[in-house]
């Protein structure tokens, strides 16, 4: 997944998509970048060997799924949850 930039941004795209349309969450209010940054962060951690077995991993194991979103979700969160109340 990180062979490059380009293809990088492409693979993220495509997991984005698959969640939107597996499960419903919706990550276009998000930033691409931070969006990004943590999704290859979650595939490093996990030490997974390609994107396609990450991808498979995501779309076939709720275990893996449940796990890589809950900790994209809180994160984005409380990013989010601070901003606001600088908003405030």
């Amino acid at each position: 997944m990180l062979e490059s930039a380009e293809k990088s941004d492409e693979q993220v795209e495509i997991l984005l998509s698959d969640a939107l349309e597996l499960y419903g969450y919706d990550f276009t209010g998000y930033s691409r970048a931070s969006l990004k940054r943590r999704i290859l962060r979650l595939y490093a951690l996990d030490k997974f060997v390609s994107f396609a077995e990450f991808r498979y991993k995501l779309r076939s194991e709720l275990g893996i799924l449940i796990g890589l979103w809950s900790r994209l979700l809180l994160t984005l969160r409380k990013c989010s949850g601070i901003l606001n109340s600088i908003n405030r």
